[in-house]
């Protein structure tokens, strides 16, 4: 997700046109961390926030 994308999506409210961006909703715990007490939302944590620190091994966003 560009710059533009990452910073309108996950503002609040939102504005993000689906021509013109993927925003994602939610996301799960994946790899190693999978299946893991507060894993999930550990992922949400890092991912879907502006400047998104999301491990890609760890974290499938959608």
């Amino acid at each position: 997700m560009d710059d533009w994308c990452q910073s309108n999506c996950l503002r609040y409210p939102p504005n993000c046109p689906e021509s013109v961006c993927h925003c994602p909703q939610t996301c799960e715990a994946i790899g190693e961390i999978q299946g893991r007490e507060g894993a999930d939302v550990y992922c949400m944590d890092e991912c879907l926030t502006y400047k998104s620190k999301c491990p890609t091994d760890r974290c499938h966003c959608y």
